[in-house]
């Protein structure tokens, strides 16, 4: 290589978490950035990132030819149940959380880790039930939580 350090699945796992934990912090008083959601927006921008390059691996033939993307990049399994979990967990109310929870959620499934139990729908049944709480907000949560339920219902849960 040229001497630089090339971004593995541990330096993103390690950035993502970071954020999260920066987030739940924020429900404590102790975050550095003081918005809610916006940890779990960042950790969400990381992973795609992540998701995106492990994609881009694969169209290499996964044989590391591109320097950029030498050795085996792609998420820990984990990482999309904490950013939905954090999701759900946040004081955080706003539509930012709903995409974030919804695009984790659909990655999630197009995964080579898709959802092994309830728990994914469940927490992106909370982010939904919190984001869409309000009376003006009433079809699109009833079509929200319809939908979900019917996926949930498809996948065997």
């Amino acid at each position: 290589t040229n001497g630089l350090v090339v971004p593995n699945n541990e330096s993103f796992s390690k950035v993502i978490r970071a954020w999260l934990n920066d987030e739940l912090n924020e429900e404590k008083g102790r975050a550095q950035y003081g918005l809610p959601g916006l940890s779990v927006e960042n950790a969400w921008r990381w992973l795609d990132e992540l998701l995106q390059r492990e994609k881009k691996q694969g169209d290499c033939n996964g044989n590391g030819t591109n320097g950029e993307l030498s050795g085996l990049l792609g998420p820990a399994p984990d990482l999309f149940s904490s950013i939905l979990k954090t999701a759900a967990r946040t004081s955080a109310r706003g539509e930012n959380m709903l995409m974030v929870g919804s695009q984790t959620f659909w990655a999630m499934k197009a995964s080579r880790f898709p959802p092994d139990s309830s728990l994914a729908y469940t927490w992106l049944l909370e982010i939904a039930l919190k984001v869409l709480s309000s009376p003006e907000n009433d079809k699109r949560r009833r079509e929200f939580v319809t939908s979900l339920f019917e996926q949930c219902c498809r996948d065997g849960f």
